[in-house]
């Protein structure tokens, strides 16, 4: 994970003799929200929605595009389910759109 996950933090995923401490363990979860805040602030925004140049998006867009391909060449229809339940609105679907209806 450390090597693609930016959000990454070995201080979170990383067990050590500090997991004995329920102060310790409170600091790692404050710590572990936080970097995840930050990571999903740089790649959504709640009113323009997703930036579609992030390597995320990038990411599932190839992934998209791969499995359409896969299927229709063995004469298969894709079924893709959108499932936003993060507050997202329909910003997940504008950003794929274009990779949803080929």
């Amino acid at each position: 994970m450390k090597e693609y996950d930016s959000p990454f933090s070995s201080f979170v995923f990383d067990s050590n003799i500090s997991d004995r401490s329920a102060l310790i363990r409170l600091i790692r979860r404050g710590w572990a929200n936080r970097t995840v805040a930050q990571a999903e602030s740089r790649i959504h925004h709640p009113q323009k929605g997703f930036d579609i140049q992030s390597p995320e998006i990038k990411t599932l867009k190839a992934i998209l595009t791969e499995f359409t391909e896969m299927a229709n060449s063995a004469q298969q229809k894709p079924v893709i389910i959108l499932i936003s339940d993060r507050g997202y609105e329909n910003h997940l679907y504008e950003a794929l759109a274009p990779h949803l209806n080929t």
